[in-house]
């Protein structure tokens, strides 16, 4: 096969072939912000995942950075970053 033949292969705008569609999954779920994972079921999300250790060590050092912030803005020492409205960072994720 001649080279060039195979890059008009992968073409866009070859339309009849499908190249990479195992990489196209939906995405529909629930997902814990705290720890950073992502549940199909709302029983497994809530049930298992709300009582495991990575979730409750998450909380945890979460709960712990808050009470610091606060402390920090009561003294003066801080102020509130636009960065921190709401976005809660993932601590540690359980091993698979």
């Amino acid at each position: 096969r001649h080279p060039e033949a195979v890059l008009v292969s992968w073409c866009p705008c070859n339309r009849r072939l499908l190249k990479g569609v195992e990489f196209v999954v939906p995405r529909t779920g629930f997902y814990c912000k705290l720890c950073g994972l992502f549940y199909t079921s709302e029983e497994m999300a809530k049930m298992s995942h709300c009582r495991s250790a990575v979730h409750y060590r998450n909380l945890q050092k979460y709960l712990s950075q808050l009470a610091k912030e606060g402390l920090m803005e009561t003294e003066g020492a801080g102020s509130p970053r636009p960065e921190d409205s709401g976005i809660v960072p993932h601590f540690e994720r359980k091993k698979l």
